[in-house]
C-alpha cells in the first residue's frame, strides 16, 4: 500500500515510479519463450505402472523367458511387459496366472479350471523381442494413459451416486412441498 501526500503527484520530483507504471506502450516485452514446460508435451513414462501382483508376474515371466530361451535381459523385459499387458486384457486371466510356460516360440498363460490348465493368453516371443524401444514406449504410455482414465472414471462413478442421492432428496422435498401446498 503506497501513501500519497498532497504535492506528490506522479512524475513530481521526489516521487519515483517503477518501470511498469509508465504504461504498456513504454515497456517492450521479451520474445515469448517457446521451450517452457507448459508448451512442451508431457514426458512419456518409460515404465509400465504395475500393482504388486503384476510386478510378480513380470518377474516370473522375465525369469522364465531368460531361462528357457537364453535371451538378454532387455529382450526378456520386452517379453515380460507384453505378458503383463496380455494378462490385463485377456478375459478369464487374472493378474497372476497360475500356469506359465514357454513353448513353440510363445509364452503361454493359463488359469486352472478343475484339474486342467486352460490356456487363455499367448505372447509371441519373436514379435516382442523385435519391438523397437520407441514402439514399446508408445505401448507403455498408451497403457498408462488408459489406466489413469479408468481410475478417474472409477472415482467419478463413486462420487456420482452421492450426487444423485442429493438430487433425489431435493426432488423429493420439492414434490413433498407441492403436495403439502395442494392439500391446504
Amino acid at each position: 500500500m503506497s501513501e500519497r501526500f498532497a504535492g506528490h503527484a506522479p512524475g513530481a520530483p521526489g516521487h519515483e515510479e517503477g518501470p511498469r507504471s509508465t504504461g504498456a506502450h513504454a515497456v517492450a516485452a521479451p520474445d515469448p519463450e517457446r521451450q517452457g514446460p507448459m508448451l512442451q508435451a508431457p514426458q512419456k513414462r518409460q515404465e509400465l505402472e504395475m500393482n504388486p501382483a503384476e510386478r510378480q508376474l513380470f518377474e516370473r515371466a522375465m525369469n522364465l523367458v531368460q531361462n528357457r530361451t537364453g535371451m538378454t535381459e532387455d529382450d526378456a523385459k520386452k517379453v515380460a511387459t507384453d505378458v503383463v499387458l496380455t494378462a490385463r486384457h485377456t478375459p478369464g486371466l487374472s493378474e497372476k496366472p497360475e500356469y506359465m510356460d514357454v513353448r513353440n516360440g510363445h509364452v503361454m498363460m493359463a488359469e486352472k479350471v478343475g484339474k486342467e490348465p486352460i490356456f487363455n493368453g499367448y505372447v509371441n516371443i519373436e514379435q516382442s523381442q523385435q519391438q523397437s524401444p520407441a514402439q514399446q514406449q508408445d505401448r507403455v504410455a498408451t497403457e498408462n494413459r488408459q489406466r489413469e482414465q479408468q481410475q478417474a472414471e472409477a472415482q467419478r462413478t463413486q462420487r456420482e451416486p452421492e450426487q444423485r442421492n442429493a438430487a433425489q432428496v431435493f426432488e423429493d422435498n420439492a414434490a413433498w412441498r407441492l403436495s403439502a401446498h395442494r392439500t391446504l
